[in-house]
């Protein structure tokens, strides 16, 4: 199998498998790093070489600064995603992290680059859906932390740390900037299929906001809805690899 060499934007999950047949690169939700996807290693099957990405202002990339426009990420996602052309690729992505492989597809069919096999998106309505919640980017920290944590997405023990809620702070109000300033520019369909998931409790994606998803492709599209809010890609973590794993079975095999 090619060996893939991850730069600073994509982190190599597990030790490489020579068997694998397809790379399985994973966007984390707003806030996310690539270690959100750690414990996926245990249960993605060994025909999946996976990856996750890792935005700056996050882990070894704390240093840097957070951005706040997309074009610059994908961009940069895709000069370190050519190299990994010699397999085929699918992207998984929660929430913002859907956000941003939905906009790294478009960026690489721009440049005539190979697009993934299949985008799987969990939580997030589909790009041409007007957002219904009022912005809050440039609320005062506390009052930006108290809307966040409505959604239950900052674990308690993690809102109790005074000094880490102070870094995390600039990276959450950098995601969501990108996902409040977010406009869909007019392109055709993507070439390749869309499976998108959704939360029945969750309070600002409705499940009708994630079939929309289904206008984005123009090679089949297929929905799931599981129990739970907007993090149920966290309790539904084996299910949802499951289906993953069964979509994307026998890709590279007979030469897809």
């Amino acid at each position: 199998m090619p060996i893939v060499k991850p730069g600073s934007w994509i982190k190599q999950m597990r030790s490489s498998n020579p068997g694998a047949t397809v790379r399985l690169c994973l966007f984390p939700c707003a806030g996310g790093s690539a270690s959100s996807y750690q414990e996926w290693t245990a249960d993605v099957p060994s025909f999946l070489d996976t990856f996750a990405i890792q935005l700056p202002g996050r882990a070894n990339r704390f240093l840097e600064e957070p951005l706040k426009t997309l074009a610059p990420i994908c961009e940069a996602l895709c000069d370190e995603l050519e190299q990994f052309a010699t397999m085929p690729v699918a992207f998984f992505g929660h929430s913002l992290g859907a956000l941003i492989a939905f906009e790294v597809c478009r960026e690489l069919r721009r440049r005539r680059q190979r697009l993934p096999i299949h985008l799987f998106v969990a939580g997030r309505a589909a790009p041409q859906v007007m957002a219904r919640t009022r912005p809050i980017r440039d609320l005062p920290d506390a009052e930006f932390l108290v809307e966040l944590n409505r959604m239950g997405g900052i674990p308690p023990e993690i809102q109790e740390n005074t000094e880490l809620m102070e870094l995390l702070t600039p990276i959450l109000k950098a995601d969501i900037t990108l996902h409040e300033t977010y406009s869909l520019a007019p392109e055709t369909r993507l070439a390749c299929p869309i499976t998108a998931f959704g939360g029945v409790s969750d309070a600002d994606v409705t499940l009708d906001d994630v079939r929309g998803w289904q206008e984005q492709t123009e090679a089949g599209f297929f929905f799931r809805e599981f129990e739970g809010g907007h993090f149920f890609v966290n309790a539904e973590r084996k299910k949802l690899i499951q289906i993953i794993a069964a979509r994307l079975t026998g890709v590279g095999r007979a030469g897809c």
